[in-house]
């Protein structure tokens, strides 16, 4: 197990700080974030290159933090290979094994060749891999020396999609077979095919990175704590503001924090009063030339800024208020019709709108705001 205690550092222009974690044993956990919020920086940290000014390290109950890199037991593999040019894959996985008889050194390189599927290559020197084979190397030479945890950092960022679809193949095996890891990545699809766990890491304006939610990754999809977390995990129209009671409508009225992103109607459902992070979903959003007929509570007038076909439809931003992405299916509009700058009504049910959080502390009444004042 690793435990990360209140870690921090701070450098010229950047710092980590209060990042306490827990990767249990036999876990696959990733640290997800986008770049420049310090997650290499912390693998190095764990790894032992670089020195933490405050908090502690500790693996399998012993304290690491100033142990030096060779007696940490931590694995660490980078985005771009860094192997031995002068040595083949045999001597490359080969390097970091001592005290072993040539024939138990060859066995142990031949066992993670084939797990890794490179039997083939153990002549070969490492100008002549492929990108996808240079990473099995290295995740091999890593694995010989058996590590208490794996450290990956982005190995899947620079493959095409079949190579990243089949070293993903082979994490799943490491971690099937008990491997602890700790991946880091800007890419949330990969947590979905592999994690157990992700943690958010967050840089702030003023260059301080904290972990921001950790959980399951379908719960922080779900249930993401931050305006931050919601637009990384990929959500769209996702508001923070305050729900208060709307007058003579059973619906909650929803402010938002910043004026341009306007106020809306919410089906209270379990719902209540007080600060709120909710989400509009894209594909609930219902869009016409003219206005709807129906007296919907959430209708909105504006023009298409941007559009952009998708395998599923076109996503078009309208400049509405709140500004709104929405998917456009072909049976519900003409595509032909079409195009930035025409004028477009935009409305959604109150039912529809998902609660992401909330505090429940409570605003001040709106009683006062009536059917007529409505976004």
């Amino acid at each position: 197990m690793l435990t990360i205690d209140n870690l921090g550092i701070d450098l010229q222009e950047f710092s980590l700080r209060e990042i306490s974690l827990t990767v249990e044993k036999g876990e696959y956990f990733m640290l997800l974030g986008p770049s420049g919020g310090g997650k290499s920086l912390l693998l190095e940290i764990l790894a032992g290159m670089i020195r933490p000014d405050s908090g502690t390290i500790s693996l399998e109950g012993v304290d690491i933090t100033h142990l030096p890199i060779n007696r940490r037991r931590i694995g660490l593999v980078y985005q771009k290979p860094a192997l031995f040019p002068h040595m083949n894959v045999f001597q490359n996985i080969g390097y970091g094994l001592r005290g072993l008889t040539r024939g138990e050194k060859s066995a142990r390189v031949g066992e993670l060749a084939e797990k890794m599927g490179i039997s083939g290559l153990l002549q070969r020197h490492p100008g002549t891999l492929s990108g996808g084979e240079a990473q099995r190397v290295s995740l091999a030479r890593m694995l010989a020396v058996s590590p208490h945890i794996l450290l990956l950092d982005e190995p899947l960022s620079s493959l095409d999609k079949d190579l990243r679809d089949d070293l993903k193949g082979i994490l799943r095996t490491l971690h099937r077979d008990g491997q602890t890891i700790l991946h880091v990545t800007h890419d949330y699809e990969e947590a979905f095919s592999l994690a157990q766990r992700v943690g958010i890491l967050h840089r702030n304006d003023k260059g301080v990175s904290r972990l921001v939610q950790v959980d399951e990754p379908r719960s922080v999809f779900d249930h993401p704590k931050t305006r931050f977390v919601a637009r990384f995990v990929g959500l769209k129209n996702v508001f923070e503001g305050t729900l208060a009671t709307g007058g003579d409508t059973e619906d909650l009225c929803f402010t938002s924090n910043r004026a341009e992103q306007g106020s809306f109607y919410i089906h209270p459902g379990n719902t209540h009063c007080g600060t709120a992070l909710v989400m509009i979903p894209e594909n609930q959003v219902r869009c016409s030339f003219q206005e709807p007929s129906d007296h919907s509570v959430n209708c909105l007038q504006g023009e298409i800024l941007d559009l952009a076909p998708t395998p599923s439809g076109v996503e078009a931003r309208l400049g509405t208020t709140p500004e709104l992405t929405v998917l456009l299916q072909p049976d519900t509009i003409s595509r032909e019709q079409l195009h930035v700058g025409c004028g477009i009504w935009a409305d959604f049910d109150p039912a529809s709108i998902r609660i992401l959080s909330q505090t429940g502390e409570s605003p001040p009444s709106t009683e006062n705001v009536s059917p007529e004042n409505r976004t």
